[in-house]
C-alpha cells in the first residue's frame, strides 16, 4: 500500500477503510448494477442483429471493424 501520510488519527481510519471488504463474510457482489448484466450470447445476438453483421466475419483490421469491436466491448461491459 505504500507509506501513509497523515496524523495519528488518520492511520487507523485509513487501514480500516482499505481493509473493509475482507471483513465481509458475503461473497455477493458489492454494487447493485453488477447484478444486471445480460448474458453474453444475448449481447452478441442483439449486436449482430442491430448492425447486420456476423461477429465471426468482422474484419478488425479495418476502421469500421475496429469501431464495431469497440462498441461491442462497451456493450459487454455496461449493464443493460
Amino acid at each position: 500500500m505504500g507509506q501513509k501520510i497523515g496524523g495519528e488519527k488518520f492511520v487507523p481510519v485509513a487501514l480500516e477503510r482499505s481493509d473493509r471488504r475482507s471483513k465481509r463474510p458475503s461473497m455477493q457482489r458489492k454494487r447493485q448494477e453488477d447484478c444486471e448484466f445480460e448474458p453474453v450470447a444475448k449481447v452478441f445476438h442483439e449486436f449482430e442483429r442491430m448492425h447486420k453483421v456476423q461477429l465471426k466475419e468482422l474484419d478488425i483490421g479495418s476502421y469500421v471493424g475496429k469501431r464495431l469491436r469497440a462498441e461491442l466491448l462497451v456493450n459487454l461491459k455496461e449493464p443493460q
